[in-house]
């Protein structure tokens, strides 16, 4: 267990801010680097340079269950075998292109949870605007002595708890 100690070295207190624990986990990704096993990596049908190109299925399958596991602050080595002086000039771009596919994956993950988040407070304000507007008009639209009216105000009451 990593145990960090943070002090903001403040000339008036001059004491120990917070503790902070940290428990890393090492994931380990063992590739092999040469020209026979490079095309597997990647889409077979995907003419692009190398640092371009789409990762395959299965590559991408086996890139995921090895960091299944992976926490928040892990630690992600990937660890190239390279066997001749000729296969490491494909290193560099085997990792860019890794980097690349999941950058994008990424963005196309926050760009969907952004929408999710605008649609969800939307849907939040418009239902607090119909409590809100039927609260105040439902009175002057119905009058007290009718026994509706109660119960119309318990289903209100009952959907504005469940928005909140």
């Amino acid at each position: 267990m990593n145990l960090t100690q943070v002090n903001t070295n403040n000339p008036i207190s001059g004491k120990l801010i917070s503790w902070s624990l940290h428990k890393t986990k090492k994931i380990n990704i063992f590739l092999a680097v040469d020209y026979q096993t490079l095309d597997s990596y990647f889409n077979s049908h995907d003419p692009s340079p190398l640092y371009k190109r789409q990762l395959s299925h299965k590559f991408e399958e086996y890139i995921m269950a090895s960091v299944a596991t992976v926490k928040r602050y892990s630690v992600i080595f990937y660890k190239l075998n390279c066997p001749g002086a000729v296969d490491k000039q494909y290193a560099e771009p085997l990792m860019y292109a890794i980097r690349r596919h999941f950058s994008i994956k990424k963005a196309i993950r926050e760009e969907t949870f952004r929408k999710f988040k605008r649609k969800s407070w939307m849907l939040l304000c418009i239902s607090l605007i119909i409590v809100i507007l039927s609260g105040a008009f439902l009175p002057l639209l119905i009058p007290s002595g009718i026994r509706i009216h109660g119960g119309v105000k318990n289903c209100l009451d009952v959907f504005s708890w469940v928005i909140l």
